[in-house]
């Protein structure tokens, strides 16, 4: 049995890449489970990340040729998720909060007003309805006795 070494680091600091990428799948796990109410499917998302992160690195491993599985390139995936979560997962959480942050400012000023424009608008086409309605001949009370 030989061990080869040529090219090892190269193939380590591919997996902390994957291990970065599968991150990003667990991310949409949290935040898919953040919204359910139920466990079971909060373990299928759980599920389907680490399912997604082997095929993730299956695709690496075929595309870049890797030698047969090592632990330093399970270390490096774990590494790469690690990184991902304290790193950029950060990143992207501050970056979401000041969209939506923006996007409240953006309601508040001008949303408010769409909304009073469009309440306006509705209650008038409601009045021309009714008064249509009337004219017409084709209004009945609900509760006339007749």
């Amino acid at each position: 049995m030989t061990f080869v070494s040529e090219g090892q680091i190269f193939v380590f600091i591919a997996c902390v890449a994957v291990g970065a990428i599968s991150g990003v799948c667990f991310s949409l796990s949290e935040l898919i489970k953040s919204g359910l109410k139920i466990k079971v499917l909060g373990v299928i998302t759980d599920t389907f990340a680490f399912l997604s992160a082997f095929i993730v690195f299956q695709a690496a491993a075929y595309f870049f040729n890797f030698p047969s599985l090592r632990t330093y390139m399970v270390v490096g995936v774990f590494l790469g998720i690690f990184l991902y979560l304290k790193s950029f997962n950060i990143i992207l959480a501050k970056l979401f909060k000041r969209l939506y942050n923006i996007i409240r400012i953006f309601n508040r000023k001008i949303g408010g007003k769409i909304k009073k424009t469009l309440v306006f608008i509705k209650n008038r086409i409601k009045t021309a309805i009714t008064a249509a309605k009337r004219k017409n001949g084709r209004w009945k009370k609900v509760n006339s006795k007749e």
